[in-house]
């Protein structure tokens, strides 16, 4: 594959086989990248639905994740350890964007950073042959969960590439896009923006095609893949709903409650806490000091330091009511969380800022309607509060009960 590299700088300009590849340079470091170290947990039973709900739950409609995930199998089949046969190790395409030249450098030094001792070992070219639906596109050899933190990883990549990268530095792509499609690319527009304008899975993938892949032969390329990508749709998404997939003959799930993300698709624990994170209160309709009314969160104790469990921009901060001093961070699509009883004076953030996850937001306190030091963490998705317990534990953040905490309505959903 030759792969046209783009960064935020271009830098030359040679030609391959007679195609022209632009070397770029990006910046060592990405904005908002996650401070977890662990992977995320990706939804789904096989890799094709764990890519397209990465997409999905980072703010994609189901067609443009449809589109983006239908380019990246005909340039992988889904596999992160795919490696191009025509090439020898360690050259060539790698992984489930089939990350060339310095894009491959790029992107092997993110997931290295990511991954320890796990990318060393399975770095490798014997795991880097075609894959089947049967094996779920995971190699012979590879354990699931070294799948998973590698899959997750790239996606990562891909997501903070996209978020910086602006199209104007291409512009033989960007014309032979809209040459193809008719569609005008704002020239100052973020790759990710203007895949979010997008409404169609083709469009998309032709998109991917040119602005990101640019295989050889790009114009066939984006064709083969638009009607691949509408055929993905038809199969996949139209006939069941908006939603994710499970993999499982294709059957549609409610998206849930995870509808943001922190550059690889996993929450951020919202205390410093060392370990399972206790929790002293769920989330439940209970009576304290004699008033009968909803908990609309969980009470956790472990810890000192409060922290954004996701990117977003903070909506409020200071004191309010019952919850003392409080954040609360709107992640887009419908989200928030919201974090109380924190010490007087210690908020670090204002209304209006925008954070990443695991950005410190204050210290665990005792203001406010409460009896003890804690932090009072809520959900809110759709303006209705939803439990916080299994939407934490659901995406790798580990919880525990305290002896004689209240555990009552551990279900999803509102009160």
């Amino acid at each position: 594959m030759r792969k046209l590299i783009a960064g935020i700088a271009v830098i030359a300009l040679i030609s391959v086989s007679g195609f022209f590849v632009a070397l770029g340079v990006m910046g060592g470091t990405f904005a908002g990248v996650c401070s977890a170290s662990d992977a995320a947990t990706l939804n789904g039973n096989d890799n094709r639905s764990k890519i397209y709900n990465f997409w999905v739950e980072n703010g994609f409609s189901p067609e443009v994740a449809v589109g983006i995930t239908a380019s990246i199998k005909h340039e992988s089949g889904y596999s992160p350890f795919r490696q191009e046969e025509s090439q020898s190790w360690p050259r060539g395409g790698y992984g489930i964007a089939q990350f060339t030249f310095g894009q491959r450098d790029m992107a092997t030094a993110y997931m290295r950073e990511r991954l320890g001792g796990d990318f060393a070992t399975y770095y490798h070219p014997r795991y880097g042959g075609a894959v089947s639906e049967k094996s779920g596109f995971v190699p012979e050899g590879i354990p699931p969960e070294i799948n998973d933190k590698f899959l997750s990883a790239q996606l990562g990549y891909l997501m903070e590439y996209i978020s910086s990268f602006k199209p104007s530095s291409i512009s033989v792509r960007v014309r032979g896009f809209e040459s193809l499609t008719g569609i005008s690319v704002p020239r100052e527009s973020t790759l990710k923006d203007f895949l979010l304008s997008l409404s169609s899975p083709s469009d998309a993938a032709r998109a991917w095609t040119f602005l990101y892949e640019y295989p050889a032969n790009t114009r066939q390329a984006a064709v083969d893949r638009g009607e691949s990508a509408n055929e993905m749709f038809t199969q996949l998404v139209s006939t069941a709903g908006a939603g994710k997939v499970t993999g499982v003959n294709n059957v549609m799930e409610d998206p849930g409650v995870l509808k943001g993300g922190c550059g690889v698709g996993n929450l951020v624990s919202p205390t410093d806490g060392e370990g399972p994170l206790t929790v002293t209160s769920g989330f439940y309709i209970r009576t304290l000091g004699g008033i009968t009314r909803p908990h609309t969160g969980i009470d956790i104790t472990t810890g000192s330091k409060i922290h954004a469990v996701m990117n977003g921009t903070v909506v409020k901060a200071g004191p309010s009511g019952g919850l003392g001093n409080a954040v609360r961070i709107d992640h887009g699509n419908g989200l928030q969380t919201e974090y109380g009883h924190m010490v007087t004076g210690s908020l670090t953030v204002t209304e209006g800022q925008t954070v990443t996850a695991g950005q410190e937001l204050g210290t665990m306190g005792n203001t406010g309607r409460s009896f003890g030091v804690h932090l009072h963490f809520n959900v809110i998705e759709d303006g209705e509060y939803i439990n916080p317990f299994p939407f934490l534990q659901n995406q790798g953040i580990a919880l525990q009960w305290a002896p004689g905490a209240s555990v009552r309505n551990e279900k999803p959903g509102p009160l």
